[in-house]
């Protein structure tokens, strides 16, 4: 615990939100560790930003070589990050 009131510590500054979201489910954060090691890669999250990484990656796959660079691929990526921010639903 004291890992981790060193860590918020260190980030509440600049990721203010994050911290205050991390204090007040720290024990949410850690449930995997409940399980047997071997499979704590297996287990899959159930933290919602992860989960839109995961959707951005798969919508991005799908596109495979379309995008002309890697400029083009960023913009994509960054447009469906700033709609899943304006649309994420308040108090989470």
């Amino acid at each position: 615990m004291i890992r981790a009131k060193e860590f918020v510590k260190k980030w509440y500054v600049t990721e203010e939100k994050a911290m205050n979201s991390f204090k007040f489910n720290i024990e949410d954060c850690f449930t995997y560790l409940q399980f047997p090691k071997e499979i704590w890669s297996k287990i899959r999250t159930s933290n919602i930003l992860e989960r839109e990484f995961r959707e951005v990656r798969r919508r991005t796959k799908v596109f495979d070589d379309s995008f002309n660079d890697q400029e083009s691929c960023e913009r994509y990526a960054n447009t469906a990050f700033t709609n899943l921010n304006k649309y994420y639903p308040a108090g989470h």
